[in-house]
C-alpha cells in the first residue's frame, strides 16, 4: 500500500521526543518501540478517521453503488490486524513536543537517520505492511485519500473482475490511514509514523512467513493510559544522527557526562551532533516521565 501522492521532501533526520527515562532505555537498549496505536496521547486515535470513513461509506451506499459498497459496510471492523506505531517528528525544537512527551522540557529529542528508520521496518516487520507516513491533517486531505482506496476498490469489483479479495484490501488501506490522520489541532507537531500493520495474535510471539527478520516477542510496559503492548525493534548504533537537548535538561551545564554515557553505551561521540533547545521554557512541575517496568509473555 503506497498513499497517493509520495511525500517530496522526507527530511534526513527524524525527531523522537523523549523523557530521560526512555531516553536512556532506548540508547542502552538500541530498541525503538513500535506501539499499539490505540495507545496513544490523542484520545480519539484511529477513532478519528474511522468515524469518517464509516459516514463516507454509508453516503456512497445510497448511490448507483450501494451493491459494492454494503459489502465494505458489513465487514469494516471484520479487521485481523492492528496498527502498531513509533512517533517522530519533522522539527527537533517544538515546545509543544517538548513539553507533551518529553518531562515537560527536560527530557530529549532523539534525531534518527531517515533511511535507517526505513531499513529497520524492512528488516523486522512485514515488508508490504510497514512504512514511513508522515501524519495527515487537514480534513479536505484526509477525504481525497479516503476516496482514492474507495475508488480503486471500485474499480476492481466493477471494472477490472478481480478474482482476488479488492474489498479486504480497501479496508487493510483504510485503517492504515486510520492510525495516520489526525485532528487538525494537533498538525503544529509536524508529525511522521513509522507504522506496521501487525496481525492479531493470542500467542507472545509475532511470526509472519513473509517478514525476512526474526520473530518479536511481544512485550508491555505499563503507563499513564495502562499496560500498553509493544515490539521494540533493533537499530544500529549509526541510525544515532542528532540529539537535542530539552529546554530545561539538566544535561545542557553537563554533557561530558551524557558524552561519557554514549560511549560507555557504544556510541560514536564524534558522529553524533549534540544540540540544546532554543526554546526558552523552564517548568517548575516534577517529571512525569513513567517507570519503564516491561513485562515479557
Amino acid at each position: 500500500m503506497v498513499p497517493p501522492e509520495a511525500t517530496p521532501d522526507v527530511p534526513d533526520t527524524l525527531y523522537h521526543y523523549c523523557g530521560v527515562g526512555s531516553f536512556y532505555a532506548i540508547l542502552t537498549s538500541k530498541k525503538i518501540w513500535v506501539s499499539h496505536a490505540r495507545f496513544m496521547n490523542d484520545y480519539s486515535e484511529q477513532t478519528w478517521f474511522l468515524e469518517k470513513a464509516r459516514k463516507r461509506l454509508a453516503e456512497l451506499s445510497k448511490g448507483e453503488d450501494k451493491p459494492f459498497i454494503e459489502p465494505l459496510i458489513k465487514h469494516f471492523d471484520e479487521m485481523g490486524s492492528t496498527p502498531y506505531v513509533c512517533c517522530f517528528s519533522r522539527e527537533g525544537d517544538l515546545l509543544s513536543q517538548w513539553r507533551a512527551y518529553a518531562d515537560d522540557g527536560a527530557g530529549f529529542a532523539l534525531g534518527f537517520e531517515t533511511k535507517s528508520l526505513e531499513e529497520i521496518g524492512r528488516t523486522y516487520l512485514p515488508t508490504d505492511n510497514t512504512q514511513l507516513w508522515e501524519v495527515i491533517y487537514e480534513d479536505e486531505d484526509q477525504t481525497r485519500h479516503l476516496d482514492h482506496y474507495i475508488q480503486k476498490y471500485l474499480q476492481a469489483v466493477k471494472v477490472d473482475g478481480r478474482p482476488t479479495d479488492p474489498g479486504r484490501t480497501a479496508l487493510f488501506a483504510i485503517w492504515i490511514l486510520a492510525a495516520i490522520c489526525k485532528n487538525r489541532g494537533f498538525r503544529e507537531e509536524q508529525e511522521f509514523r513509522f507504522v506496521g500493520m501487525v496481525p492479531h495474535h493470542p500467542s507472545s510471539r509475532y511470526e509472519d512467513s513473509r517478514s525476512r527478520g526474526p520473530a518479536l516477542e511481544t512485550q508491555f510496559r505499563v503507563t499513564e493510559r495502562g499496560v500498553v503492548p509493544f515490539f521494540p525493534l533493533p537499530f544500529p548504533e549509526g541510525a544515532v544522527k542528532e540529539i537535542v537537548l530539552g529546554p530545561d535538561n539538566h544535561a545542557r551545564k553537563y554533557d561530558e557526562a551524557l558524552k561519557a554515557f554514549l560511549l560507555a553505551s557504544g556510541y560514536d561521540v564524534g558522529g553524533i551532533k549534540i544540540s540544546l533547545s532554543e526554546t526558552t521554557y523552564h517548568s517548575n512541575r516534577t517529571s512525569k516521565d513513567p517507570t519503564h517496568q516491561i513485562w515479557v509473555i
